[in-house]
């Protein structure tokens, strides 16, 4: 029989651990030795709810400082995580700025080369075809040269 029964047991015959229990007339019934007994039965028995409803609340105070810690522990997880998101971000944000900064002076450079080769130096295909169209007007004139250099040219 555990102690709640025990108590309950009690508290039908009329012994609930209170002072009037004490003064109850069917105290009067029972022999002293007997009636001290039960006094003593009772002074444990509410001993022991003391005890318990003591450790009950250490209990209860226990595991609400450890879910109070839990609960400071997410929340410490939590901005620890948003800090450390924001500092992606921003790194993130700072090689887009750094790559578009790149890629404008590159752009810019090839502008500026751009404008010098125009004007001052020629690609390499303007080149050939200048070296082509140079030949073939030698050609034409060493041509035209010797025909009207030859006798047959000369008796027309």
């Amino acid at each position: 029989m555990d102690i709640n029964s025990c108590y309950t047991y009690l508290q039908g015959k009329g012994m609930n651990g209170s002072d009037s229990a004490l003064t109850n007339n069917n105290n009067n019934n029972l022999s002293p030795a007997l009636r001290e007994q039960q006094i003593k039965f009772q002074q444990q028995l509410l001993h022991l709810k003391q005890q318990q409803q003591l450790q009950q609340s250490l209990l209860i105070q226990h595991f609400q400082q450890q879910q109070q810690q839990l609960v400071q522990h997410h929340e410490k997880q939590l901005e620890e995580s948003f800090k450390e998101y924001l500092h992606r971000q921003k790194l993130e944000q700072q090689q887009k700025i750094e790559q578009e900064r790149k890629e404008k002076e590159r752009l810019d450079g090839i502008r500026k080369r751009e404008k010098r080769e125009q004007s001052a130096v020629a690609s390499n295909e303007v080149k050939q075809r200048l070296l082509e169209f140079v030949l073939s007007k030698k050609q034409r004139e060493a041509v035209i040269n010797s025909v009207s250099n030859s006798p047959t040219g000369s008796n027309k």
